[in-house]
């Protein structure tokens, strides 16, 4: 039996890399780990190379990442705008990488089939620059979706509102994919206070990832933000923040795209309208009324009149703590009684909501005309059986 000389420390950087709860499971799986860490060189009391090929599929490193002299210097293959975990910012979290390259890969794969298609870029891709005007852009943004009036006005269901912004954003031209785990694992949850979204810029197959492990209402802020980030052509990792920014805190491209967003879902004008009918909102109860009123979230709303300066900055605090927390709570009791609700999400449709209807349709298209090979469809749509593959035609109505 061959056992496993590593290079000092280097099991010590694949358990920190697998972050927090990949410590917890690594230590409950493998109740050696202490010794392999600290036996000597040519001793019997190191890993062998099985168990070494088990310790980096639970780790989700390569194999080979374990064996060399010295930890690699994982770099993140986009932009990183976020602020809210510098450690995090510095160390990317195997999960975000391996989400990263999956929609890397399913966007080369779109883009050689609008090349051979002869398909040309969206006008809007690259069309403004940090100068332009928020309310240009959110006007361009209204008119590109076909909204003939403002798209807050008779929104009631949130997850119905959302459904519809990523069905108009992926008629006009942009891969929009959302998931709470990497592929379907649910040992690889995606965390929203680490990220909550990213946008991969192309000329021919711009792509929006949304965390779908966020509430309703931040998905529908990170999906408009990453919108934002298109009409730049700035490809990157965000930090789609309701929260007011500022420039000198914060990456500029961020600021203007969150400025975007926050237009996007409640203009000024309007609400400086609405405000002028009733003067004190400085009223926790008063501003949650006035979002239901509004059909808006109250986040948005707090955002929206701290930018008035219709509420003092410590009123602002407070009820955004307030609401924040009240949100979180509703977004867990919803995915508690999701189960009771809606049934048990079929692998199809959850295959369709991970990879977005636009891409899923592609896929399927060209690996019926023998395109793309069934086994790299699978791996593309993140399912292992080829029965899965019919389901998701048929849920898409492209085949009997």
């Amino acid at each position: 039996m061959v056992h496993v000389d590593l290079a000092p420390g280097m099991l010590d950087w694949a358990i920190e890399r697998a972050g927090r709860d990949g410590v917890t499971d690594l230590v409950e799986r493998f109740d050696k780990l202490e010794q392999w860490k600290k036996a000597p060189k040519g001793s019997n009391d190191r890993p062998t190379y099985k168990q070494l090929e088990k310790f980096a599929r639970a780790a989700h490193i390569p194999m080979g990442y374990v064996l060399l002299p010295q930890p690699l210097d994982e770099k993140l293959p986009i932009a990183d705008f976020r602020e809210l975990d510098k450690q995090e910012i510095n160390a990317p979290s195997p999960n975000l990488l391996a989400t990263i390259y999956a929609c890397q890969r399913r966007q080369g794969w779109y883009r050689e089939l609008m090349q051979a298609q002869g398909k040309g870029r969206p006008s809007f891709i690259g069309n403004a620059t940090l100068a332009t005007d928020p309310q240009i852009v959110v006007s361009q943004m209204w008119e590109l979706l076909g909204f003939g009036k403002r798209p807050y006005r008779g929104r009631r269901d949130s997850t119905a509102f959302l459904n519809k912004l990523k069905a108009l954003i992926e008629d006009a031209g942009v891969l929009v994919m959302s998931s709470s785990t990497v592929r379907n694992s649910p040992r690889r949850k995606l965390d929203p206070d680490k990220f909550r979204g990213f946008v991969l810029c192309d000329d021919l197959a711009p792509l929006i990832f949304i965390n779908g492990a966020d509430t309703t209402e931040g998905k529908v802020f990170t999906l408009i933000h990453e919108l934002a980030h298109l009409w730049l052509y700035e490809s990157g990792i965000s930090d789609a923040n309701m929260f007011p920014l500022s420039v000198e805190d914060h990456d500029a491209e961020e600021v203007w795209c969150d400025q975007v967003a926050t237009e996007f879902l409640m203009p000024l004008s309007d609400l400086r309208i609405k405000l002028q009918e009733k003067e004190d909102y400085a009223d926790g109860g008063a501003i949650r009324k006035l979002s239901q009123n509004l059909k808006i979230s109250s986040l948005i709303l707090l955002r929206r009149l701290h930018d008035l300066d219709a509420i003092s900055e410590n009123d602002f605090h407070s009820y955004w703590g307030e609401e924040w927390g009240r949100l979180q709570d509703n977004h867990q009791k919803e995915k508690a009684e999701t189960p009771s609700k809606g049934g048990v999400i079929t692998p199809d449709r959850m295959a369709i909501s991970r990879v977005g209807r636009r891409f899923a349709q592609a896929l399927v298209v060209s690996t019926l005309e023998g395109g793309t090979l069934y086994r790299d469809a699978l791996r593309m749509l993140g399912v292992k059986k080829a029965d899965v593959f019919d389901r998701i035609a048929r849920e898409m109505q492209l085949i009997e």
